[in-house]
């Protein structure tokens, strides 16, 4: 495939001379990895590299997909002439440029656009779906990658992520556009009135429905000063609005990483998961004497809280230890206030932290745990938002994803950014910080750790090799790990939950993962990557003291090593 679709592109009277340059430029590697596939609908959409060719991101893989997601939503809706999608995007290299085209496609087959004038968050886009009526939407943003990356997410009417059913839906209507380079992506002769912008509007009722789902109002003070930054990216146009509209005075920011730079001058690696990432944030909170600083990613859907400890260094809070502070603190303030339901419920994941499922027993909660991916949360949100067969309290995954109210359909960093502030202040009252309430919840349900482990494969192994592991642990055989009887297996491939009894069938969707559940309670589960030569252990342990937690967690992650050392002689 390699050489006839880059000899396509090369001999291509369409493509403009700067992009043949580029071409004519590649090395042989370069050329393999451009054009040996198509660039794979994977997370809800498109996400790749920017430049030339088949595999990457660039403008014509943007309108081939555009035209396969209009050809799906004439099929399905009738009303979308009227009811049009919206659009919104980051500040990553063309995203503008190709969310306009985006919307003049659409406006060239009549249909309706609503489309952010300035870069936004993803919340904003899913909240102005809904409330535009909308009957889905698009988002160009490649979310915590690298600089180089860019990214095209579709989103359903609900404001929700495509699930994979839909994905593969409007994937068969893309493959039907056979030569992209066909496409009119310059002189689009579209009906401009039909292309509406959204400005100050938007943003004001999108911060006053966030400020609709604070917890306390006037009960605490909140001059607790905390430094956030947006690292470049789109939360700066609205948190610090919102907070100062919620009147908390301290908040201190990061004059250059407020800037929507593409290049990420100041921070390499956009990714509140990683320390690294809040670097310039320490530095101004070590100036200022501050204890906190937060960091949303460039599309600000994930929130990430750094900690001064007693001994003045800073804790980056994992996904799951912010996710259980915010869980027992809205849990805490809302069984106090009454709000809790007799079918009050909370969402995780198979693989995040047990500990939020015992601070959600305690409140007397449902728990649902769902497959990886914040997309299963938000289909379970907007289903119970219409049923009322539950009353949904806060779902979360361990990669720094948070929902604590369904007025949006996916993962929300602007409402749990006002959350964690407001939780930041509640703690500093009682002269308390949020370590200290951390343990404070440790010490009330036991200490839980997780650890993630991600296992890169060279592409022309990758398949065999996650073959062979995912086989080794799948074999009947396989009853013990680390010296330890197995008493649960939940296969989700086979979407069976095995255990001691009859097997159970796991009402989820199929995927190919395993969940080895072991008599002391600690667990190891095993993915492969639907996207990259990649394969991820999570291992979640629990223990009565928090040497023995961290013991375990060693033990387990010594084990999975050697376990791959063996295999791969």
């Amino acid at each position: 495939m390699k050489q006839r679709e880059f000899d396509k592109w090369i001999e291509s009277y369409t493509i403009n001379p700067e992009i043949k340059e580029q071409l004519f430029m590649m090395s042989e590697s370069q050329k393999e990895d451009a054009f040996s596939k198509n660039l794979e609908f994977g997370t809800a959409g498109l996400r790749g590299k920017i430049g030339p060719g088949s595999n990457r991101m660039n403008h014509y893989v943007v309108a081939k997909t555009t035209l396969g997601y209009i050809a799906y939503l004439k099929e399905k809706y009738p009303t979308i002439y009227e009811k049009g999608i919206a659009i919104a995007y980051d500040n990553r290299k063309f995203s503008q440029e190709f969310a306009f085209l985006v919307a003049k496609l659409c406006a060239k087959e009549q249909i309706k656009v609503h489309i952010f004038e300035n870069l936004r968050p993803t919340p904003q886009l899913s909240f102005a779906i809904r409330e535009l009526g909308c009957l889905g939407g698009v988002n160009i943003t490649a979310s915590h990658n690298p600089s180089e990356y860019n990214g095209y997410k579709i989103y359903d009417g609900e404001g929700g992520q495509i699930l994979p059913d839909e994905a593969n839906l409007i994937m068969e209507h893309i493959e039907k556009i056979k030569n992209e380079l066909d496409i009119e992506i310059e002189n689009i002769e579209a009906d401009e009135s039909l292309i509406i912008k959204l400005g100050n509007e938007m943003d004001e009722r999108f911060i006053e429905e966030v400020l609709n789902h604070k917890l306390l109002d006037n009960t605490i003070s909140k001059d607790c000063p905390v430094v956030y930054t947006p690292l470049h990216g789109t939360g700066g146009t609205i948190i610090p609005k919102m907070l100062e509209k919620g009147r908390y005075g301290s908040i201190f920011t990061i004059n250059t990483q407020m800037i929507p730079d593409p290049n990420f001058t100041t921070c390499k690696s956009p990714n509140p998961e990683d320390m690294n990432a809040f670097a310039q944030g320490i530095e101004k909170a070590n100036q200022l004497r501050v204890n906190y600083v937060i960091a949303t990613d460039p599309d600000a859907d994930r929130v990430g809280v750094c900690v001064r400890r007693h001994n003045q260094d800073f804790k980056l809070l994992t996904g799951n230890e912010l996710g259980a502070l915010l869980l027992h603190y809205i849990l805490e303030q809302r069984s106090f206030q009454g709000k809790l339901a007799s079918n009050s419920l909370m969402i995780d994941t198979v693989v995040t932290s047990d500990l939020g499922k015992e601070i959600a027993k305690k409140y007397g909660l449902f728990n649902i745990s769902v497959l990886t991916g914040f997309k299963y949360i938000g289909k379970l949100v907007n289903e119970f938002r219409k049923s009322d067969e539950y009353q949904f309290e806060f779902g979360y995954e361990e990669s720094l994803g948070y929902l604590s109210s369904s007025y949006v359909g996916d993962k929300d960093a602007i409402s749990s950014t006002l959350l964690i502030v407001e939780m930041i202040n509640f703690y500093h009252a009682q002269e308390m910080t949020l370590l200290d309430g951390l343990k404070e919840i440790y010490e009330e349900y036991g200490y839980y750790q997780n650890k993630q482990i991600s296992i890169s494969l060279e592409p022309t192994v990758a398949s065999d090799r996650i073959k062979l592991i995912m086989d080794y642990f799948r074999a009947d055989e396989f009853n013990e790990v680390d010296g330890l009887g197995v008493t649960d297996i939940y296969d989700y491939y086979e979407q069976i939950h095995y255990t001691s009894e009859d097997p159970i069938k796991i009402m989820l969707p199929k995927e190919n993962a395993l969940k080895l559940v072991l008599e002391d309670g600690c667990w190891i589960a095993i993915r492969p990557s639907g996207t990259e030569p990649k394969l991820k252990f999570y291992i979640g342990a629990q223990a009565d003291t928090i040497l023995k937690v961290q013991d375990r967690i060693l033990e387990l992650q010594q084990y999975i090593n050697q376990t791959l050392e063996d295999l791969f002689e």
